[in-house]
């Protein structure tokens, strides 16, 4: 991501990854698939921050996250598009995934319990 310019497209293989990720341009994290790409905050602060906006996050699972305010699994404060996207076991004092507002946001994804229950 440190890499990638305004409006790429960053392929994610395969895998489990144990990172938090902070997206501050617009580009796209596109996973191989929800069953077999996820991005897993190991309970150590937010798992995705998105700052900006037009990020498209497709084909991934996140979880894992906690965070002493608010965004344990999925924090945007910006705009973002998901697809094809599970998250799950967000812990934070005030949500496991807020979506600031005025962001606007389409969401196709599946959430579990934001205790990861």
């Amino acid at each position: 991501i440190g890499r990638a310019a305004e409006g790429d497209t960053v392929l994610i293989a395969a895998g489990a990854y144990t990172e938090t990720l902070v997206i501050n341009r617009s580009l796209t994290l596109a996973g191989h698939s929800a069953e077999t790409t996820t991005v897993d905050g190991g309970g150590t602060g937010t798992v995705v921050s998105v700052l900006a906006e037009g990020v498209r996050l497709t084909r991934l699972t996140i979880r894992n996250g906690a965070a002493s305010t608010e965004g344990g699994a999925l924090y945007v404060d910006g705009s973002a598009v998901l697809s094809a996207v599970e998250v799950a076991g967000g812990v934070a004092h005030r949500g496991g995934m807020p979506v600031s507002p005025p962001a606007t946001h389409e969401i196709g994804a599946a959430f579990q319990d934001a205790l990861g229950q």
